[in-house]
């Protein structure tokens, strides 16, 4: 049976080095969406996750930047996956 990932909502936190993601919805609190939108993530938005640690969050892609996000804010994303790798199925 085909199983089709695009469309396969997850936290950012849960995406590993590689995945393309799309940014669908941002639960955070008044202070990290502030600090979420100084950084120019929006819903909307594509990343890149760069690196991907269990312990202490993501370096990711938007654009030209690079932004190191923690681990609990990436736990607050949600992305709809783009180009998967292996490891996020």
């Amino acid at each position: 049976m085909f199983y089709d990932v695009t469309m396969k909502q997850i936290q950012l936190s849960d995406c590993r080095r590689g995945v393309r993601a799309r940014i669908q919805a941002c639960n955070l609190n008044e202070e990290q969406a502030i600090r979420i939108g100084e950084m120019g993530l929006r819903p909307g938005d594509t990343v890149e996750i760069l690196l991907s640690s269990h312990l202490f969050g993501q370096v990711i892609a938007h654009g030209s930047e690079r932004l190191a996000i923690d681990r609990k804010t990436a736990r607050s994303i949600v992305v709809s996956v783009l180009s998967p790798t292996l490891e996020t199925l």
